[in-house]
């Protein structure tokens, strides 16, 4: 038998080799893909899609508080001079000069004077007599249960002493209330299913 041909049946060692090669081959790719796949075991897929971005939370109603509502005192504007009206009050928005005719009978000579203030639903009526002030009227936007009540409120407490007049509408004073001579203290409502909600204050004109 010629050297290098196999023995009937056989094959070449130049084939057994070749075979073996590709066997060997392939047996490593198997063993490959058998070690990713097992590796991947218990993995999640992935997924080409990015990560959504976390939803935001709402953000907190805005809750508007009630205005705070000035306080005022109005001991501190009796026979005061419009100047200094005007540092309490605030610039005064209308000038009314006073006149004695038929129209005003009764009257005496002076001068209204508007201010708009953060507490009144209309600009404050003034009067002035001398260039002192000597009457005011404010129409609140608080509503009072009472007209005690209503007067304390701008610093004059009327509850000793007893009402001149007094009915389901109004209570007025004449009086001196809290060192103050009063021609009139008094509060009003439109009717009494509604709250005071207007106060009126005349001290006597100076000398």
């Amino acid at each position: 038998m010629p050297p290098g041909e196999p023995k009937s049946g056989g094959i070449s060692w130049g084939k057994a080799f070749l075979i073996s090669g590709i066997s060997l081959a392939g047996f490593c790719v198997l063993l490959m893909f058998g070690t990713a796949v097992m590796g991947n075991v218990g993995r999640p897929a992935e997924t080409v899609q990015e990560a959504m971005p976390a939803a935001k939370a709402p953000a907190p109603e805005q809750v508007t508080e009630p205005p705070v509502l000035a306080k005022l005192d109005v001991k501190s504007l009796f026979y005061k001079s419009p100047k200094e009206v005007e540092a309490i009050l605030g610039k005064v928005v209308e000038v009314t000069p006073i006149k004695v005719d038929e129209s005003t009978s009764g009257m005496t000579p002076g001068e209204f004077r508007d201010y708009d203030w953060q507490g009144a639903s209309l600009p404050i009526l003034t009067r002035f007599y001398r260039g002192q002030l000597v009457f005011i009227q404010i129409d609140t936007k608080r509503g009072y249960s009472s007209p005690t009540q209503a007067l304390q409120d701008f610093g004059i407490d009327p509850s000793p002493v007893r009402p001149r007049i007094s009915n389901e509408y109004t209570s007025r004073w004449t009086a001196k209330i809290d060192g103050v001579l009063f021609k009139d203290a008094s509060a009003y409502r439109a009717d009494d299913k509604n709250p005071y909600n207007i106060v009126r204050f005349e001290v006597a004109d100076p000398d």
